[in-house]
């Protein structure tokens, strides 16, 4: 990671020695500066986030993956990463299957996959789900009311 962020400053004084016959205010140009290398360093910590979330991923969906099964088998409607979001896939369910759901759709993988924790679409007995994500080990965070999307906490890890 150290030999891209290299390469980057490598670039970027190449970018300044071309740009900078053009740019005559000193005071401009430090900004540009000071505002390129905060976007390097933006990216460099991202990708450290992005790598740290992929660790944690892989187990967290297995148990996820359970919890699923298990609300499966009581009836409900369970589907990772469903559709492309929300109100894709609530369309999607019959009148029926929207009775009993919990689903998380595409946008909110990709927002986990980032570090978020992953909220889902829910529909039926909250406690119930909220109970079968917690027997699979999972954390989450939900205020009881039927109008929040159950979170489970993105650093659950078992």
């Amino acid at each position: 990671m150290k030999t891209e962020l290299n390469n980057m400053v490598r670039e970027y004084a190449e970018y300044l020695n071309a740009v900078g016959e053009f740019i005559t205010d000193e005071q401009t140009l430090n900004k540009l500066i000071a505002f390129d290398i905060i976007k390097m360093l933006s990216a460099e910590l991202e990708l450290e986030q992005i790598e740290e979330a992929q660790k944690t991923i892989k187990p967290m969906r297995t148990n996820l993956t359970k919890a699923f099964a298990e609300l499966r088998k009581n009836g409900y409607f369970a589907r990772q990463n469903f559709l492309c979001c929300q109100s894709c896939g609530w369309a999607a369910l019959s009148e029926e299957e929207a009775k009993n759901a919990v689903f998380y759709h595409n946008q909110d993988h990709q927002d986990f996959k980032k570090g978020s924790d992953l909220y889902l679409a829910w529909a039926g007995d909250g406690d119930f789900i909220a109970e079968t994500l917690i027997k699979f080990g999972m954390h989450i965070d939900w205020d009881g009311t039927p109008n929040t999307r159950i979170a489970v906490r993105y650093y659950t890890i078992f």
